[in-house]
């Protein structure tokens, strides 16, 4: 859901309404900041709750993205830090603010298990495996990029 929506809201942005593999990489990197938000918001919200969410971050992350990182600060974000993680970041927590304080009753399910430690570590060492991969298929090789690039 997240990713269609940040396919419309990108097109009429940007006026460009042809669906390429660079859009629906930019979708996957809008779907990938819902992923880091979720991180302050479960265990807080319903499905419900979170389809809408989702649909407000891809409309956010695109304005955060096209007219402001972009667009006004005209910055150079390869790895996706002021786009995909600070936004995602920030996004979690904002909506986790406006949802108010925990309910009582969730909160006895917060704690670390065996299950949810090895889930943990198997996310991170994938995360940490494919995201260089994930984060270059955008780079374009121009020489004035390449500059700015560590690989």
């Amino acid at each position: 859901l997240n990713m269609e929506c940040n396919l419309i809201i990108e097109s009429f942005l940007t006026s460009n309404f042809s669906i390429t593999m660079d859009s629906i990489i930019n979708a996957e990197f809008s779907a990938a900041t819902l992923l880091i938000s979720f991180g302050a918001l479960i265990g807080r919200t319903t499905p419900l709750q979170m389809c809408l969410i989702a649909i407000a971050e891809s409309a956010f992350y695109a304005i955060n993205k096209i007219l402001i990182v972009f667009g006004m600060f005209q910055a150079e974000d390869v790895g996706g830090t002021l786009t995909i993680h600070m936004f995602g970041a920030f996004f979690g927590l904002a909506a986790s603010y406006a949802l108010g304080p925990q309910e009582k009753e969730s909160a006895s399910n917060n704690t670390a298990s065996r299950v949810s430690d090895v889930f943990s570590l198997v996310g991170t060492t994938l995360l940490w495996v494919y995201w260089p991969s994930f984060v270059g298929a955008t780079e374009t090789g121009v020489d004035e990029n390449e500059m700015h690039c560590l690989i």
